[in-house]
């Protein structure tokens, strides 16, 4: 026979469940904090952080093939130009730079880089960002220092690589040890040997 929660243990917030391992009459209390502790039935699914890792470490990868794709239009323009609309080579220019850009960033939100990966991250996109904007904005007083904040990002991250990698110099390989008998220092003609009398 079951056990009836009394109204003390509903003023309480007590349970009576069945203890584990055992049926029939034996009950436990189980405080309500306990029950609160529980992770509850009903929510998101235990796979869903995963799921998210996946799309965002799979999405580089697209908005880079987006960025590819990016370019036959610019290389068609550059195979007959008299085909496509007046200004229509800024855009061509723009697009696949600003993809690649946003790409890479998106790549390194998968990667999760330290502080320094992130700084090297900012002067990539900052650079392609600019040279994109130098491409789609041609004739604007701006355009040049776009270019020249693109050159200078480029060239200071691979100075960064450069000062980065450690330095090795020439090494010249050590001389091989030989094991011919032929090769052995011969005694001058003429001497007597150790054996000699």
């Amino acid at each position: 026979m079951h056990q009836q929660p009394t109204s003390l243990s509903r003023a309480l917030s007590i349970r009576f469940v069945p203890a584990s391992g055992e049926t029939g009459a034996a009950m436990r209390l189980v405080p309500q904090h306990e029950r609160l502790a529980r992770r509850p039935t009903i929510g998101y699914p235990s796979d869903v952080r995963s799921t998210l890792r996946r799309l965002i470490s799979g999405l580089p990868l697209a908005i880079g093939s987006i960025a590819m794709l990016s370019l036959i239009p610019l290389l068609a323009w550059d195979a007959a130009p008299a085909r496509f609309p007046s200004g229509s080579h800024d855009v061509f220019g723009a697009g696949p730079l600003f993809a690649i850009a946003v790409a890479y960033f998106a790549q390194q939100l998968a990667q999760r880089p330290p502080l320094g990966g992130w700084v090297r991250a900012g002067i990539v996109v900052v650079a392609f960002v600019a040279w994109a904007a130098n491409q789609y904005f041609p004739n604007d007083g701006l355009a040049t220092l776009w270019n020249d904040i693109a050159i200078a990002l480029f060239v200071i991250d691979i100075f960064l690589s450069i000062a980065k990698a450690p330095s090795s110099g020439v090494t010249w390989p050590a001389p091989e040890a030989s094991s011919n008998a032929n090769d052995a220092p011969r005694e001058p003609a003429g001497l007597p040997s150790d054996g000699a009398v």
